[in-house]
Order: structure tokens, then C-alpha cells, then sequence
């Protein structure tokens, strides 16, 4: 679905799947090829140590305990024209049939075997670059104080490389076709505001039209997430402010350049997210900022803070910077990164207090709990704070709090109810230090 087209009626109401959908053409090849009748159960087992590196893992269920199965040769980085079997992990006297009918399946002669083994992997080919992902990285919707919201991530192309980024930058995006779909479905659902991200958004060519459908076809509230380095063009600033885009959320991880720019791993963008955000400001667009907390600058957020107030909030009277968020980050895309670069709450909750007393003295509103903050407890000196924290836990679902968990001494804390939790990333390398209970 195009600019131009159509509007969705009210009654779009799932969204368009994609993972899940690549993900089930796999199933359906697989369960054509090891001869899995219709009423046996099966899904994709993927990241198990039971399985070999290349090995596509499925579970099948028929009668009593699953089977593991672990196919070889068909996996698109190791695929080699004769080598394609089968190796059955887990198995036992209930599983005969299932075991029977997939080496049948598997030996058949060459011209009936051809297909259902093409079929799987071209399957393969097309699901594995988006193996391990779910539809929700790349649009759902979701609720807020301000009403119901959509997102949609663009991809994972960005002009920057911030070591403490959960993405692969070489990951593949979403099919623009389906992008506006789901922006459709997604005003059908009742979502009066969007969100757009990636990755960096602005590094799309389609971001100025999808802006442009959204507010003015649909009449959303449009916010982008962005480092706003390419928001300091005024033409493209002008562009995307004439498309309808209202609000910025933009990432200012410490106030000075080098590291600003060794955080981000991106030499030189650090001045151009500052010229990116006073221009924004400037125009007049809504601008809210991001910071994220680890080792590499929790010395400097009283200094960060300061540098809030001189440059975004005293040169702009009439609209000053409105929110800074500290964000406590999920798993870093490199293996064990998290560990090495994250400080326990002891340590990094007084110095994001201390920045947050200096920006709220200066009039802006300072989120630091919510999905991607930190526990209520590091507040517990702060009761002010605390109490004027914007996101309340009610008004989300399981679904979106379901990457937090809680620390063994939560158990016995009085507002374990209210506390959207702590990543387990946390509880594994710092376990209860910097807990403290109400």
C-alpha cells in the first residue's frame, strides 16, 4: 500500500503479520518434507545448545514427549547439493511414527524429494536474516497518558554506531510495502499519534512521504526517534516539518564531544546533534531528550545536565527542551559489552539524581523509570521525583513489560506493584546490589 491509496476501513484489526508469517512458510515446508501429518504440533527451536551451528531445529509433537529434530545441509550458510539430513535429538517409543515418516520423507527418490526440499530453502533463505525477531521490533501499537500510539521501525540503517545499541546494523529491515500497510492498519486501530525509528530514521528516503500520510491523511501526532544530526539541514528540517512531524526525541548521551563521539562511535556527529536539536527547537518543534546511562558517562551527567540548561532550555524561552529521559539499556549488540559498560544502581542512581535536580530547577520534567529506565528504588531519596515520574505501570500490558523482571530482594518490597522492574541483564551481573525496597 502506496501514498494515495485507500484509507483502511475501521474494521482492520490484526496487523499484518511478517516474521511470523516467513517463519510459518518455513513450518509449512518442513512439515511437507518430513512427512509431519496435519494434527502433530510443530515450531522452530532456534538458539538451543542442543543444536550444531547451521542446524535448523524443529519440535514435533504427535503423542507423549516432543521430538527434536535438527536438519542439516539446508541452512543458506551451509548448504552444499547432497548433504541434507536429518539428526534426532531427542526421541523416545512414542515418537516411532514421527521418526519413521521424516527418513521416509528424506530418502525419497530425487525427483519427488526435489520440491519439498526447494520449497524449504527458499523458505530459509527469506526468513533467516529476520530469525530470532519478532513482528513487534517492527510496528505494534501500544497505550500512553496521552492516548493510543503507534510505532513503526524503519529499519536498523544508522549514521551512527553507539556501542551500547542493542541493534545489528547489518540487520535487514522491513519491506517498505508493508511499512505503509501497517501504517494504515495502525490509524484503523484508533492510533491518533506515530512514532517513527529504526535504526535512524532520517537515513530513509520514504520518511518525509510516511510523515506526510500519516499527519495530514490521517490526522496523527507525528514524533520521530533520532540523533538529529540530519535535522541541523534546514531544508530537510523545513521538509519534514511541512510533511506534519511535531516532536523529536533525540539521543544526547554527555555534553562534551569526544565522548559524546566515543560513545557513539561516530566522529564529528556530536556538534551536529547539537546545531540538529537548537534548530528543531527553533523551528518550534517539540523536542524531548534521551541519555543513555553507562559507565562511560555517569561521571559527567551533572555536566550534561548543565549543558541542557545553557544550550537547549535558557536560549529558548518559548519552547525549551520539555523532557529529558535517563534510559537504562537492554543487552548491548555485542556479546558481553552490557556487562563490561554497566554500573550498579549504587553507583549511577546519586549521579542521575543529582542531574535530574539540576534540569527539574530549571523547569524540565525528568523520566527515569519506565520500560527502558530504571527501578523505583533508585528514586527512594528523592521522593519529589519519584512522585512526579510521567509513565505509570498500569496503563501497559504484559506484553510490553515483559523484558523486566525483578530482583530476589523485590520480593519484599511494599511497591513491587508499581515498579516496572529491571532488565535481567542486571539481576545476572549485579544481582540485589543497589536494590533497596521500600
Amino acid at each position: 500500500m502506496h501514498p494515495g491509496t485507500a484509507t483502511p476501513s475501521a474494521q482492520v484489526r490484526p496487523l499484518t503479520p511478517f516474521v511470523s508469517r516467513l517463519q510459518a512458510a518455513v513450518l509449512d515446508a518442513a512439515r511437507t518434507l518430513l512427512m509431519v501429518r496435519p494434527n502433530e504440533g510443530m515450531e522452530l527451536v532456534e538458539g538451543s545448545p542442543d543444536l550444531a551451528e547451521h542446524e535448523v531445529g524443529l519440535r514435533i509433537r504427535a503423542v507423549g514427549p516432543s521430538t527434536l529434530v535438527a536438519l542439516r545441509g539446508v541452512h543458506p550458510a551451509d548448504r552444499k547439493r547432497g548433504t541434507v539430513g536429518v539428526r534426532f535429538v531427542r526421541s523416545g517409543p512414542s515418537s516411532r511414527g514421527v521418526v519413521q515418516r521424516a527418513r521416509q520423507g528424506l530418502t525419497r527418490a530425487p525427483t519427488d524429494l526435489a520440491p519439498p526440499l526447494r520449497s524449504l530453502m527458499d523458505s530459509l533463505d527469506v526468513y533467516t536474516p529476520y530469525a530470532g525477531l519478532r513482528d513487534e521490533e517492527f510496528r505494534k501499537l501500544s497505550s500512553s497518558p496521552a492516548g493510543t500510539y503507534g510505532t513503526l521501525r524503519l529499519g536498523y540503517r544508522c549514521n551512527q554506531n553507539c556501542h551500547f545499541c542493542w541493534q545489528d546494523r547489518d540487520a535487514v529491515g522491513p519491506p517498505l510495502d508493508l511499512v505503509w500497510t501497517w501504517l494504515d492498519e495502525l490509524a484503523g486501530l484508533g492510533a491518533n499519534m506515530l512514532n517513527i525509528t529504526g535504526g535512524e530514521p532520517t537515513t530513509f528516503a520514504v520518511l518525509p512521504k510516511l510523515i506526510e500520510r500519516a499527519h495530514h491523511h490521517h490526522g496523527m501526532d507525528v514524533s520521530i526517534q533520532s540523533n538529529a544530526i540530519a535535522l541541523a539541514s534546514p531544508r530537510y528540517l523545513a521538509r519534514l516539518q511541512e510533511a506534519g512531524l511535531r516532536a523529536v526525541s533525540a539521543s544526547y548521551h554527555a555534553a562534551d564531544a569526544a565522548r559524546s563521539d566515543a560513545m557513539t562511535l561516530a566522529p564529528g556527529t556530536h556538534t551536529r546533534t547539537v546545531r540538529g536539536i537548537r534548530a528543531a527547537l527553533s523551528a518550534g518543534l517539540t523536542v524531548t531528550l534521551t541519555c543513555v546511562v553507562e559507565r562511560a558517562n555517569v561521571d559527567v551527567l551533572e555536566a550534561q545536565a548543565r549543558s541542557i540548561v545553557e544550550r537547549f532550555v535558557k536560549p529558548f524561552p518559548d519552547n525549551p527542551i520539555r523532557r529529558a529521559t535517563y534510559a537504562h539499556p537492554t543487552s548491548y549488540a555485542t556479546a558481553g559489552a552490557w556487562a563490561e559498560n554497566q554500573v550498579p544502581f549504587d553507583e549511577s542512581g546519586p549521579a542521575v539524581r543529582s542531574a535530574a535536580g539540576i534540569l527539574r530547577a530549571a523547569g524540565v520534567t525528568v523520566q527515569v523509570t519506565g520500560t527502558c529506565g530504571f527501578p523505583l528504588c533508585v528514586l527512594r531519596e528523592t521522593p519529589r521525583l519519584l512522585s512526579e515520574q510521567p509513565l505509570q505501570k498500569a496503563i501497559f500490558d504484559s506484553a510490553q513489560l515483559s523484558h523486566l523482571s525483578y530482583a530476589p530482594s523485590c520480593k519484599r518490597c511494599e511497591r513491587k506493584s508499581e515498579c516496572f522492574g529491571l532488565r535481567e541483564e542486571y539481576i545476572q551481573t549485579f544481582g540485589d546490589r543497589g536494590i533497596r525496597p521500600f
